[in-house]
Order: structure tokens, then C-alpha cells, then sequence
């Protein structure tokens, strides 16, 4: 039998609470973030109920380099705290961290939801932080049901539409499953491609109440193309994700290579005696270029 390979974890299995003035940022915040109405609603959810996602970090010399969380450890700021709970990377590459970040999804929307509550915090509360009503939140915590277990960790961090979770639910659990699993493969989580793949289920895989409103008629033709769409629509993705990676490290390179040219005082000199009408323009592209991983953070 083959031994297992070893695992590099990406995050250490503890968290920490850290000083924020050990905390380093890796970019300065844009001008004008904390009028922004992101920043305040991040501002009035940390006042409300906390910080429910911790920081993300990576330590070096004693100090700890912030991987994401800019704007959470910016609210913190504002309200006089002093310390909060970190979790402890072991990877130094914050674009390879914040490349694969994004809003919180539905369902750790549901999970932020129902912690808040397990520590007693009141629903008028919670709504009132995320600006939802009521029947919002109950439709958020009713966002699982009939959702098989396994399908919902599989789509923890996917990004569904409600309609999606509904069609989901018309399916038996082994073919939620394998629904999930076609979904992920294409990068596909819309309301379309549930409903697609809920026709090319065979009725038997599907709840009672889904059976009777199945029609039976549906063709081998019929299956079959749907069988071809979602294949195309894989080597699609895995196309357009290769062509994101290579041109998001080219302007890695690219930005790290200006800014090194930009911080050396000789080369800035001769560029402003000799090619006085681009510095500007380098400049401007150096610093967006430094703070585009704030356009990746899930805040």
C-alpha cells in the first residue's frame, strides 16, 4: 500500500490573538476608504457583533504581515481595540492567498448567521448589522435545508444564487452530490445550470414531489448535448483560469520591477530630468499596481 504523501498546510491549526500594533499592512489604505459605504458597514458589523472572521497573517521578525483583513483590522482601529485573534499562515505570499478570496459566500453567510446567535446576539441585531429584515435572516438560516451535509461542505466557499439551493433541494442527496460535483468541475453555480442538470436527472434521483413534475419525455438527444454543454463549459474554465494566472503574475513581476526602479533615487532623478512627462504616469501605475490586492479582499 502507498504511504500518504505529506501535506504542506497553508494555515497553521491554532489561532492567536495579536496586538494590531505588531500587525503590519502590505499595502497603505486608498484615500478616502473610511468615508467608503463598505468600510461603514464593516465598521458598524465589528461595533455590532465582533469580528467573526479572524485576520490572517504571516509571521516575520517578531512582527506579523497582514495577508488579508485590511479593512476588519482598520474598523478595529477606529473602536480603540487593541488586539484581535489572528489566523497564522505559513505562506508569506498574500496574492496567492487573496487571489482565491472573495465576499462571503451563502453559506458561510449562514454560518457567521447562526454563531452570531449561538452566542445569544438577537436576530433584530444581526439584521440590523447586515441592513436585511427579519425575513431575511430567516431565509438565510433556512438556507440548508434538505441540503445533504456533504453537499454543503462541498460548497462552503462557492458562490450560489438562493434559486440554486431551491432546485437542490428537488434532488436526492447522492444526486445533489453529484450536481455539486458538475457544478464545481465548471465553475458554474447559477440558477440555469442547476435547472440543466435537474433536467438531465432520471426521475428516480429525484424527491417525490420533483418526480411528478418531471416530464418523461426527455430524449437521449436531449441529455446528450447537455452532456456536451457542461464539458465545454469546463475546458472553458480551465482555459480562461490558466490566462487569469499568467497575466495576474506578469503584472506581479512587472509591478515589483517598477517599483524597484522607482525606488532607486538615481534611476528616479534621471527618469524626472530626462522623461519628466512619464514619471507621472509610472508613479500612478506603481501604486495601483501595489494596491491592487485590496480589490481581492473579501471584506
Amino acid at each position: 500500500m502507498n504511504q500518504p504523501k505529506h501535506i504542506a498546510y497553508a494555515f497553521q491549526a491554532s489561532l492567536k490573538t495579536i496586538a494590531l500594533k505588531d500587525i503590519q499592512t502590505m499595502h497603505p489604505f486608498p484615500e478616502g476608504i473610511r468615508e467608503s459605504v463598505k468600510f461603514k458597514s464593516i465598521l458598524a458589523s465589528v461595533e455590532e457583533i465582533g469580528v467573526i472572521e479572524p485576520l490572517a497573517v504571516y509571521e516575520e521578525n517578531g512582527k506579523y504581515l497582514l495577508l488579508d483583513g485590511h479593512l476588519r483590522l482598520l474598523a478595529l482601529q477606529e473602536l480603540g481595540i487593541d488586539t484581535a485573534v489572528c489566523l497564522l499562515s505559513t505562506d508569506d505570499e498574500g496574492f496567492t492567498y487573496n487571489r482565491q478570496i472573495n465576499r462571503l459566500s451563502p453559506i458561510q453567510e449562514y454560518r457567521m448567521i447562526s454563531r452570531a446567535i449561538g452566542k445569544g446576539i438577537p436576530r433584530e441585531k444581526i439584521a440590523k448589522t447586515l441592513n436585511i429584515n427579519l425575513s431575511g435572516i430567516e431565509s438565510k438560516l433556512n438556507l440548508l435545508n434538505d441540503i445533504a451535509p456533504e453537499v454543503a461542505a462541498k460548497l462552503a466557499d462557492k458562490h450560489l444564487a438562493q434559486d440554486t439551493f431551491r432546485i437542490l433541494r428537488k434532488m436526492k442527496p447522492i444526486r445533489q452530490m453529484e450536481a455539486a460535483d458538475m457544478m464545481i468541475a465548471a465553475n458554474k453555480f447559477t440558477k440555469s445550470y442547476a435547472e440543466m442538470i435537474l433536467v438531465a436527472s432520471a426521475p428516480e434521483d429525484l424527491v417525490d414531489q420533483a418526480q411528478k413534475k418531471k416530464k418523461h419525455s426527455d430524449s437521449l438527444e436531449k441529455l446528450s448535448l447537455l452532456e456536451q454543454e457542461m464539458d465545454r463549459l469546463k475546458e472553458d474554465y480551465t482555459r480562461t483560469e490558466k490566462e487569469i494566472s499568467d497575466t495576474n503574475l506578469s503584472l506581479i513581476v512587472a509591478g515589483g520591477y517598477l517599483k524597484r526602479l522607482l525606488d532607486n533615487s538615481a534611476v528616479k532623478e534621471f527618469i524626472s530630468v530626462y522623461y519628466a512627462d512619464i514619471l507621472t504616469a509610472l508613479d500612478t501605475v506603481s501604486r495601483q499596481l501595489q494596491q491592487a490586492p485590496m480589490s481581492l479582499e473579501k471584506e
